[in-house]
């Protein structure tokens, strides 16, 4: 192999170390009452069809209803050997309120939090 050929691949692998793919996605739908998330292994993310059968998890915005879903997290961690880390969860920022406790409990246990904002959603579902 010539020089230039193996900086390019030498590069490459260091472009892909350096990128994080998430192990699991999840999307919350923050309510007033409770709160519904969607749990997507990397694999069926990938595949428009499979993402969509996804089954989702509904649980009440109370202490006792985000302790559920932590719970429901953890065993799908101690199922597939991952950590928090390896979760990219993506929610809108309604609500203001509504939203704090799940994120504050999320965030301390961890988890990559990434908000979207309500307009784009908006424009995905209309698209």
């Amino acid at each position: 192999m010539d020089k230039q050929l193996i900086a390019e691949e030498k590069q490459s692998r260091q472009n892909f170390v350096n990128n994080k793919w998430y192990e699991f996605y999840v999307g919350l739908d923050i309510g007033a009452d409770f709160h519904v998330a969607a749990c997507i292994p990397f694999g069926k993310f990938r595949n428009e069809k499979e993402w969509k059968r996804q089954k989702t998890m509904k649980f009440h915005s109370d202490s006792k209803g985000i302790i559920d879903f932590l719970s429901e997290l953890r065993n799908i961690r101690e199922t597939f050997g991952v950590t928090p880390s390896d979760f990219f969860i993506l929610l809108e920022p309604i609500g203001g309120h509504y939203s704090y406790l799940v994120m504050k409990v999320l965030l301390d246990e961890g988890y990559h939090l990434f908000q979207v904002e309500n307009k784009s959603v908006k424009d995905f579902r209309e698209r």
